[in-house]
């Protein structure tokens, strides 16, 4: 169903057995460093554009004559008014004049480690597992570091005949400097995008901006970006869950689950005074800002599985509850007297940007049935029905249904299927319905904006219309059959699985944009009609196998085609990546992810 659109991924945790106590110490140690890198553009060639680019712009566009623009060349090799030289572009070929390689100087050989101590043991009636750990990582890029506190238990209990309580939990706490990105700075340019962008023939010393040149725009040097950027992340995670099961009768079980998950993330920003950066926002710049979440989950299951001689059964029903809360918050002043005190006091600082913060949640409930049936260990049949509602989607279509059906044959336990060669051989085939519930909220709501209108010499604060709601937003479903085999040949040292499947999405949420003079920016709808087909097929063999050494090798081969097979009532549309430019189509017939644009004929160099 819903929870299980893009797969699922089952996690084991560690737990204790009946064993007399055990403590474990480990400690990891590795090292880091970049094993290629793209090639810069190398002193010589910067400043030999450079060049070119004077040339074209003064000569072929603004007239100038070609003598005053070779004197006035950022780079001629000769000597200027004020005493210093001006190197030439073969100056730095032949190594007369220096440069500087801002990859090399921002990178460096990085260090993990990772201590770990945990302490296992238990009875028959009683186990436990607990384990704490500290990672330190000095990163790739200078500056950049992280280090967390872990610690983690599971202990289980069995209280009777019938009863069995188990809890996990588990706490974190991580802080580190992240190399810097650009993402959240307003110029998209971090340390190693400006290692490669920045002028190779800028000294560490330097302070050279110049933008027409090459330098990154309002931005320093990749260097005091890594060191002197203030840009701290700390996290704290805290995950806990109980269950109970109790026995009914022999077979049949009824547990509770309930679980909660909550995390808390904390952003320390500052630019200082002596930086670019920070001098260009006023003397200084400090962020801080906030975001925590909460999950909450709760769970009842009655599971059912007996076995009748040759008959087996397994039923499973469930319902399931979930909410999710999240907040957030942030701040950035700037305007400081002094670095002394960065990002923490506020008020020391002579101008502020308007604080931000918000609060969403959703919620949802699930209904679930399940039931295998095996006969013989030869026939195996079995269906699932998920009925999931969710909040997210327009009060006429909270819920989606979610049927699914499959059988398999294992021919190998036939008394026809007399081949020893074949220690498995298995047919199958199945069909489901899967949800996707891949959405923002209030997407189905009308909902109000705040804007800031002036009104003479003040300015106001108004509210306005910034969502167009869709009561009939609906769940996006995509209909699978599948057809399988499996085979294990000379007591499965050699595997073998394929599978031919076909898949159509239809209702596929889409945000559509819309035009300019319905006052909307987008609008969230159901559109479309996508398959997908493919075969995929896996190989194994076991070379070695025995109490010591185990050694396989395995191949896979697939392939898959996308097709938009219908887009309702819209002939196409093209998807945005950045700055308006949108070169993928979405049509009826089109295979998904072909790039549609002009034709290139040749590349004037």
């Amino acid at each position: 169903g819903a929870k299980g659109a893009n797969g699922v991924v089952i996690i084991t945790t560690k737990k204790g057995y009946a064993q007399r106590t055990q403590v474990t110490v480990s400690n990891t140690c590795s090292f880091g460093y970049p094993l290629r890198k793209a090639d810069p553009c190398d002193a010589y060639d910067f400043a030999w554009f450079a060049n070119m680019r004077k040339i074209v712009q003064d000569v072929f566009y603004a007239g100038k004559s070609y003598e005053d623009t070779i004197a006035a060349l950022p780079y001629r090799g000769s000597w200027s008014s004020d005493g210093t030289y001006k190197p030439a572009p073969e100056d730095y070929r032949n190594g007369t004049a220096m440069s500087t390689d801002w990859f090399d100087v921002v990178t460096r050989t990085g260090f993990y480690n990772k201590s770990l101590i945990s302490v296992t043991g238990g009875n028959d009636r009683v186990n436990y597992y607990f384990s704490g750990g500290y990672d330190k990582c000095d990163g790739i890029v200078i500056g950049s570091d992280f280090q967390r506190y872990s610690f983690s238990s599971n202990i289980n209990a069995k209280l009777g005949r019938k009863w069995t309580l188990a809890n996990s939990a588990k706490f974190s706490y991580s802080y580190g400097k992240v190399g810097q990105t650009g993402l959240l700075n307003g110029d998209n340019k971090g340390v190693l995008m400006a290692a490669y962008m920045y002028n190779p023939t800028t000294l560490m010393g330097q302070t050279l901006f110049d933008e027409e040149y090459g330098v990154v725009k309002e931005s320093d040097n990749p260097y005091i970006q890594a060191i002197k950027f203030k840009d701290r992340n700390s996290t704290i995670t805290a995950i806990e869950n109980i269950s109970a099961k109790y026995q009914i009768i022999p077979g049949l079980t009824f547990e509770i689950n309930g679980g909660v998950n909550y995390t808390r993330n904390v952003k320390d920003m500052y630019y200082p005074m002596s930086t670019k950066r920070g001098s260009t926002q006023g003397n200084g710049r400090a962020f801080y800002g906030w975001r925590e979440s909460v999950n909450l989950l709760n769970n009842y299951v009655l599971s059912y599985n007996r076995k009748f001689g040759r008959h087996s059964v397994t039923a499973t029903g469930a319902y399931e509850m979930q909410y999710y809360i999240n907040r957030s918050f942030n701040a950035s002043v700037y305007g400081f007297l002094n670095d002394i005190l960065e990002n923490y006091n506020f008020s020391a600082a002579t101008n502020y940007y308007k604080p931000s913060s918000g609060q969403f949640s959703r919620a949802s409930a699930s209904f679930v049935l399940r039931g295998v049936y095996n006969f013989d260990n030869r026939y195996i049949f079995n269906a699932s029905l998920r009925a999931d509602g969710d909040t997210r989607f327009g009060k006429n279509n909270k819920w989606g249904y979610f049927p699914s059906a499959g059988f398999a044959w294992r021919l190998i336990n036939e008394k026809f299927f007399d081949v020893p060669v074949f220690s498995d051989f298995k047919v199958r085939a199945s069909w489901g319905v899967t949800g996707n519930s891949s959405l923002g909220v209030y997407k189905s709501l009308a909902l109000v904006g705040t804007s800031e209108v002036a009104f003479g010499d003040s300015v106001y604060v108004g509210y306005a219309n910034n969502n167009i709601p869709n009561p009939d937003l609906r769940w996006e479903k995509t209909d699978q059959y599948n057809v399988g085999i499996d085979i294990g040949m000379f007591k499965n040292r050699l595997s073998f699985t394929g599978d031919i499947y076909q898949k159509d999405t239809r209702d596929l949420l889409q945000n559509l944009q819309l035009a300019p003079s319905t006052g909307y920016a987008s609008r969230v709808k159901n559109l479309g009609h996508l398959r997908n087909r493919g075969i995929e097929l896996s190989l194994k063999g076991v070379l070695v196998r025995n109490k010591k050494v185990y050694w396989d090798i395995a191949a896979n081969w697939y392939t898959n085609s996308a097709e938009m097979v219908s887009l309702g009532d819209i002939d196409e549309y093209r998807v945005e990546i950045v700055n308006s430019w949108s070169p993928f189509r979405i049509a009826p017939g089109a295979k998904m992810g072909e790039i549609y644009g002009y034709r290139v004929s040749n590349i004037i160099k």
